[in-house]
């Protein structure tokens, strides 16, 4: 049996971290009635509140951790299934 650590294409599991961010930034944010705005695909992993500006920095960005390791897990399976339907395309039509 295969540990983790060997399973895991971290090549894939990099570039789904940063199409993570690239998305973010590309998908505008989602503003609430708060005055906040949200930033994220496919879960929103940042919180900028907006009216409430002050010189401390972690009284206006809320960073979740969680939602952004879910967001990257989400977008490495997908590319993962994306890749193997490929090679199983690729190679029933080479044979």
């Amino acid at each position: 049996m295969k540990s983790l650590s060997k399973r895991i294409n971290w090549f894939q599991m990099n570039l789904s971290a940063w199409l993570v961010i690239i998305i973010s930034y590309i998908i505008p944010f989602n503003f609430l009635e708060d005055g906040s705005a949200t930033v994220g695909f496919p879960l929103p992993f940042l919180t900028i509140y907006i009216r409430n500006w002050s010189n401390d920095f972690s009284t206006f960005f809320n960073l979740n951790i969680a939602a952004l390791f879910l967001d990257i897990i989400i977008v490495y399976l997908i590319i993962t299934l994306i890749d193997k339907l490929y090679k199983k395309y690729r190679k029933r039509n080479h044979n």
